[in-house]
């Protein structure tokens, strides 16, 4: 289960292949060359850089201003150190052949001896506080309406004893939720490590 959900996430992630090698390629195959970049490469670095350039300034106007905030505009992440024991990595992933589209996650990082079924409510509202932030109000409203439930309930997604997912329901059989025709709007989950623990939401909105 758990290696299936991190090739889901990965799926996610890799969504659009950003070329960060610049250089030109040969255009000997004429209009071959470029609807195999159209429909199977993916844009490339110079496709996105006009877009990419302002994503921080679009999606992360919010967040600019809180203290000790750092944007790599190589990577397209974000980082705020929140406490000395918590830290944000949000995550901006180009995607669309024409990188008009945006995939969105954040990530808490904390001590490895933060657990979940002690820290829940902590966890939960991390991800309300930051989707306020970085989401708009619809969005907003559909991920509160989710997480508040979650606050009262007792019942705990444990796929093992370090991986829990908050968000959707996993069914028994792993095709289930690759199946489902119900669009999940967004994926959560918590994560302990050797070295440190760390919580996730992975943003589905378009």
């Amino acid at each position: 289960m758990k290696v299936f959900l991190f090739i889901f996430i990965g799926l996610f992630l890799g969504g659009c292949k950003v070329m960060n090698d610049k250089h030109e390629q040969s255009d000997e195959l004429g209009f071959h060359q470029e609807l195999k970049k159209q429909f199977m490469e993916g844009p490339s670095y110079a496709d996105c850089i006009e877009k990419t350039s302002k994503f921080e300034e679009v999606y992360l106007a919010n967040v600019k201003d809180l203290k000790d905030y750092y944007w790599d505009k190589e990577t397209f992440t974000a980082t705020v150190e929140i406490s000395e024991n918590k830290k944000l990595n949000i995550s901006l992933v180009p995607s669309g052949l024409k990188c008009d589209s945006i995939r969105k996650s954040v990530t808490f990082v904390v001590p490895k001896d933060f657990l979940y079924n002690e820290n829940k409510n902590e966890i939960i509202d991390d991800f309300l506080w930051i989707s306020k932030l970085i989401c708009n109000k619809e969005e907003f409203i559909t991920i509160k309406e989710i997480l508040d439930k979650k606050k009262d309930s007792d019942i705990l997604n444990f796929q093992d004893d370090s991986f829990v997912v908050l968000f959707p329901k996993i069914e028994k059989k792993e095709t289930d939720f690759i199946k489902n025709d119900d669009l999940k709007p967004f994926m959560a989950y918590f994560q302990k490590d050797l070295e440190i623990s760390s919580y996730t939401l992975l943003y589905f909105f378009q």
